[in-house]
Order: C-alpha cells, then structure tokens, then sequence
C-alpha cells in the first residue's frame, strides 16, 4: 500500500448501497467535501434523513451497468456481493477509484481507520492483518488528539502565512520552523497556554529576522 490523501472538494462520489455501511461511508466523503449520490432502492433511517435535506443525491433503483460512469469514486457497500462485484468491475475498467467493503481483492484502494480533529486527519491501517487493532488504535488516538489541536493548528497557519512573507528562502524556512516548534512549546500550546506559546513564537520570529538582518533589523 501507498499512502496518499485525496483532495474530494466537490468531486461526484457514489456509493452503492443504503445500509449502516453505506452511511457509515457517505459521512467520511461529506467531511471530506465531496458531492456524495447513493445508489439503493431503499435507503437505512440515517441515509432516509440526509436525503431529505438535501445532504445527498439518491438513485431510488438497482444498480445497472454504467450507474457508476459519471463518477470520481465509488465506494461498494450493498448487502449483495455480486451487484458490487459487478459495479466495481465496471468502474474498475474506466480507471476509476473504487473500494469494495470487505473486498480489497476487488478495489484499487482501502480506507483506513480515522481520526478527524478539523483539518487534522491522522489515517491508521494494518494492510488488513488486524481490524481490531486499527480500531483500538483510533480510539487510543481520539483521546489523544484533542480540538485544541486543531485549535492550536489554525493559530500556526497565521503565524505560517508571516513567516513565508518575511522569509523568502524556503531553505531557511525550515530552518526557523525546525528550531522554533519545539516538543516544549507544543507542550505548552496543548497544555492551555496556547496565547502564551503564539506569543513566544512571534518572539522568535522577530529575533530571527534581526539576526538575518531582515525587515525588523535596526
């Protein structure tokens, strides 16, 4: 396996099928931003909700050669083995992204486990060996990776957006990013003190700059 993340802003996605899976997979694609369309005659109470306003698109039929054509990706999750064979068969052969619940053997990718804190998203897998473990894993990391990561990750993309405008050289971006982002400031960030760990990197920034001679130099 290859890890990547996909960028699904808006891309069209299907998923087949309208059970507690289905839902299951329609929530990872809407936190994703994708435009999500379910294809089932029969959608589970969740999807039924969604569908009603207006979160997503609902094919009300059975899945027919080329249902899957007009879409990015295409997630397989009916209760019935040979239509998502099917379906995936068919994406498959149109270079499309597909996954199949429980069939990796048929898809060309695989979800893992995930941990969602705002833009933070930490994915965990096993390459399928242990189910259970991934899952152990994200419940040991959702306790870990609090919103004030999140928190605090908004408040250095401020910061960020200074210190590329100050420091041309990506070089020596790196450089400030690497002797300024300490474990002991994060710890502090994380801690509750995230003004006071925002104020001491603004510090370091202008010390920086002094000592390159930079804008704030006197």
């Amino acid at each position: 396996m290859y890890p990547i993340n996909l960028i699904l802003d808006d891309k069209e996605c299907l998923i087949l099928g309208g059970g507690a899976v289905a839902a299951q997979k329609v929530q990872g694609l809407l936190d994703a931003g994708a435009a999500v369309t379910v294809l089932s005659p029969s959608l589970c109470p969740p999807l039924q909700e969604r569908a009603d306003r207006g979160d997503i698109t609902w094919l009300k039929k059975l899945y027919e050669e080329g249902d899957e054509s007009p879409f990015y990706l295409i997630i397989c999750a009916s209760n019935d083995s040979e239509t998502n064979s099917a379906c995936a068969a068919a994406a498959l052969s149109q270079h499309k992204l597909v996954n199949v619940c429980d069939a990796p053997q048929e898809s060309n990718w695989t979800t893992p486990s995930v941990v969602r804190r705002g833009d933070i998203l930490c994915s965990i897998s096993s390459n399928g060996k242990s189910p259970a473990f991934t899952r152990w894993m994200r419940h040991h990391l959702e306790q870990e990776i609090t919103p004030d990561w999140s928190r605090c990750l908004d408040r250095l993309a401020v910061i960020r957006q200074e210190v590329r405008s100050q420091i041309p050289s990506g070089k020596d971006r790196q450089v400030f990013w690497r002797s300024s982002l300490t474990d002991e400031l994060m710890e502090q960030a994380l801690g509750g003190q995230m003004a006071e760990a925002e104020q001491v990197l603004w510090q370091k920034l202008a010390f920086w700059l002094i000592g390159k001679g930079g804008p704030h130099a006197s």
